[in-house]
């Protein structure tokens, strides 16, 4: 694989990572305002067990989308680094080390989605409640912006595991032909 393809492809899985980043840290923000919301209505709520939860919840949301975006956003600078320095790809090797880190990204990607899916799930009306003066759909925002988290960080995992899988067969077959040929030319 060029130089430049490696490039070109590492800048791309950056600019996702920074879109991941952006959606995690426009969910914590979210998630700020709807724990507020919640605290707020404590007091003159009927369904204070409800709100707690929901505020609760909201608490440990904030803090997993904290983390993946601070994720995301490290790793996208990690790789626009690494694309910017073609010389440091081609003497450390460096494209094995930048998909290892695009692997690492894609399961914190993937375990912080799925969890935030399946942790917003069962509070539609809850969102409802807190979200009604906002034209914001909140839950929407949530839930599916978890679903694609999670699909992205599965689908990365899987074609990182395509493109080793093809490299390295690739590299294997092409250093065996070498070998043969260089044989051939020594015995010749």
């Amino acid at each position: 694989m060029s130089i430049i393809l490696r490039r070109l492809l590492l800048l791309c899985l950056a600019i996702i990572a920074l879109a991941i980043a952006g959606l995690n840290s426009a969910n914590a923000r979210f998630a700020i305002i709807l724990r507020d919301r919640a605290r707020s209505e404590l007091v003159d709520s009927p369904n204070t067990i409800s709100d707690k939860t929901f505020a609760s919840l909201m608490q440990e949301l904030l803090i997993n989308n904290v983390v993946a975006a601070l994720a995301s956003a490290a790793f996208a600078i990690f790789e626009i680094v690494i694309a910017a320095h073609p010389r440091w790809l081609r003497e450390h090797d460096g494209n094995w080390r930048a998909f290892a880190a695009q692997a690492i990204l894609a399961l914190i990607v993937l375990v912080t989605g799925g969890y935030l899916a399946d942790h917003v799930s069962g509070f539609r009306s809850s969102f409802e409640k807190f979200g009604r003066d906002d034209n914001l759909p909140y839950y929407t925002i949530f839930y599916y912006g978890g679903v694609a988290q999670a699909a992205y960080g599965s689908l990365t995992i899987v074609l990182l595991l395509l493109f080793i899988l093809v490299i390295d067969g690739k590299s294997t077959t092409d250093k065996s032909s070498q070998s043969q040929t260089s044989r051939f030319v020594l015995t010749s």
